[in-house]
């Protein structure tokens, strides 16, 4: 679709509300009168005061990537209105960039720099005393609240990393104690030797569930056990072995080029460089763009690379659209849409973020009135950088948000998280995710009965999964009890199983395609009156704090306001139909559900892999998305002064 059919189809969307059609009133930035964006944004106002109404204000920004001093901010005054749309536009050529970072001097190291380590040749000593705030590693974990990282550091394109063992996979070991003490935990005898010396080693891994990662300090390393311990974790889940695991930021073990070592009691950094790389950079900004309170701003072809914490954070604004932008090599989240209505990123990329791609969060749930936030026709790719559990590509919450036509892809759990309801997940593809995980699905949702109404159609799933064995794996899975949900016209390759329903009511699963699932099309499974039948007094306190017995709740979704306690856990009034499974069975669910009542069952087929037509291709198979794929890559340019 056009960006012009798009906007005259989108519910009024940066309408002027009646106002003639008048051309935009332009300024540049750059000239005498506006050096720079803040500037030009100082004097939105006056010109709004100052025009007709229907006339947009009109800011163009020069080619080239600029470093910003402090994070652009927009509020409800410096904004658009109904009368003066305010259009923010980069080069037509694709290279206006905002970076968030800042130089660092680096020299040689010697053999004083890590007393008692050889260092491998061309290790620089980067000085980060002049950095805004002093660097830090910081704690992650889905129940770690991390919203920026205390240190980012770059070359080049790339994003460097703490040195780590193993370099690109996890060792395993067997943890003791509990969470609140910090666990210990087995080291291979000859590292924990070579690393007692270590200033400041770190150590991730899944200490208590194969889907919950946390990172953490390792405070104390006995060479003579061959044991770490970690400081206190955050997580539910007490230590558990067998756990997977790596150590990092280790003197040690810096040997592959593109990784540091940071040692904050010096605020510096070992760095072995990338050949040819550049100077390092370091980000310095919690975020590079703020839009607060605001309302009718387009923003057209502009990349924010590089920051602490979100590349872009908009609260309780409306009608705002991000067209042809990129959002890249975050500290934190990439793009953060929180309250306010019609938020939309079109055509856009979001790419190498350390926690959530994006979060679109919106509406009432009272009321149910959607908040119509979207994330369209874009790319989402290498999301969960830094914290890979429970950090998806898109993280849909509140009442009716929208992710379609998307490509995402890479990430080592979920690609979609959502929790509300009436949201609309629609012809994306998602591939490369669930790489180092199990009991995870690429779509996720679960543990509440009131959070229904999702739609999840005509998506394209395809390596799901990474090189160990895994036994619940799945495209879609409506975890724990998750209720009235509508999952239509997928296709989905590979997987244990393409579809989960883990216990739930009332959800329709119709018209999707399984090709060579490891276990089975669908699992289903009564969960709540067995293992997690203990939960039920929980799922009621969940149900008391919304109105589902209300007349808005109750025309909305009439077998909620019609559950009876004897009918609490029970998975009743699910549908599966016209799905065709190849390679193994339609269906997959103990022998006393296979005919169960609380599952229709029409007109599904279980047929050989000989029988299956051919599956699409792979990424980029939509030319509008395969446009987009080169802004995945930050550029290797020079950067103006800042700004």
């Amino acid at each position: 679709m056009s960006m012009k059919l798009w906007l005259q189809s989108s519910c009024a969307l940066l309408a002027l509300s009646g106002a003639p059609d008048l051309a935009a009133h332009t300024i540049t930035v750059g000239s005498p009168a506006y050096p720079d964006l803040a500037a030009a944004i100082a004097d939105v106002p006056r010109l709004k005061a100052s025009l007709a109404d229907g006339e947009a204000i009109e800011i163009r920004l020069p080619p080239g990537a600029t470093r910003l001093k402090a994070p652009i901010e927009i509020d409800g005054a410096h904004g658009g209105s109904p009368a003066h749309r305010l259009i923010i536009r980069g080069d037509a050529g694709g290279t206006t960039r905002f970076v968030g970072t800042a130089t660092v001097p680096t020299r040689p190291a010697t053999a004083a720099d890590a007393p008692g380590f050889a260092l491998p040749s061309g290790v620089l000593v980067a000085d980060l005393r002049g950095l805004p705030v002093p660097a830090h590693l910081v704690a992650r974990g889905n129940y770690v609240a991390t919203s920026m990282a205390g240190f980012e550091l770059y070359q080049g394109s790339a994003r460097l990393a703490p040195s780590r063992w193993p370099v690109n996979d996890y060792a395993t070991t067997t943890p003791q104690g509990t969470n609140s003490a910090g666990p210990s935990f087995t080291l291979p005898p000859d590292r924990a030797k070579a690393w007692a010396g270590e200033p400041a080693p770190w150590a991730g891994g899944f200490w208590g569930a194969p889907w919950s990662f946390e990172l953490a300090p390792v405070v104390r390393i006995d060479p003579q056990g061959a044991r770490g311990q970690l400081a206190p974790l955050q997580s539910q889940q007490e230590p558990k072995g067998p756990a997977r695991y790596f150590v990092e930021n280790l003197i040690g073990e810096l040997k592959v080029p593109g990784q540091y070592v940071l040692l904050p009691q010096k605020q510096q950094a070992l760095v072995l460089p990338m050949p040819g790389g550049g100077a390092l950079e370091a980000a310095v900004l919690p975020r590079l763009i703020d839009i607060s309170g605001a309302a009718q701003i387009e923003i057209h072809d502009i990349a924010f690379d590089r920051s602490l914490g979100e590349a872009a954070n908009v609260l309780k604004s409306s009608d705002i659209l991000f067209e042809h932008c990129a959002f890249r090599q975050t500290g934190g989240d990439g793009v953060i849409v929180r309250g306010g209505a019609r938020v939309v990123l079109s055509h856009s990329v979001i790419a190498s973020t350390a926690e959530t791609g994006v979060e679109l969060t919106g509406g009432d749930r009272n009321s149910l009135i959607a908040g119509g936030h979207r994330f369209e026709n874009g790319v989402i790719t290498d999301f969960g950088l830094e914290e890979p559990t429970y950090r998806p590509g898109a993280h849909l919450t509140g009442v009716g948000q929208v992710l379609s036509g998307s490509l995402l892809e890479g990430g080592d759990h979920n690609a979609v998280m959502l929790a509300g309801n009436d949201h609309r997940v629609t012809g994306n593809e998602i591939a490369y995710v669930l790489r180092h995980t199990e009991d995870a699905g690429a779509v996720y949702m679960g543990n509440d009965w009131t959070q229904r109404g999702m739609v999840i159609d005509g998506n394209y799933f395809h390596h799901l999964g990474g090189q160990t064995v895994t036994q619940f794996l799945s495209a879609i899975y409506l975890d724990d009890q998750s209720s009235g949900q509508t999952v239509t016209n997928n296709i989905v390759v590979g997987g244990d199983y393409g579809v989960v329903i883990g216990g739930g009511r009332d959800n329709v699963v119709r018209g999707n395609t399984f090709y060579g699932p490891r276990r089975g099309g669908v699992h289903y499974d009564e969960r709540g009156t067995s293992f997690q039948a203990k939960a039920i007094p929980a799922f009621v306190q969940r149900l008391g704090k919304i109105p589902y017995q209300g007349d808005v709740w109750a025309r909305h979704y009439p077998t909620l306001a019609g559950l009876q306690p004897a009918d609490y856990g029970r998975a009743q009034g699910n549908v599966l139909r016209d799905n065709r499974s190849f390679g193994a069975a339609v269906l997959v669910a103990d022998a006393g559900l296979q005919a169960s009542p609380g599952l229709a069952q029409s007109g599904n087929a279980t047929l050989g892999m000989a029988s299956a037509p051919k599956p699409p291709l792979s990424s980029g198979q939509n030319t509008q998305i395969a446009s987009l794929l080169a802004l995945r890559q930050v550029p290797s340019t020079n950067i103006a002064p800042a700004r």
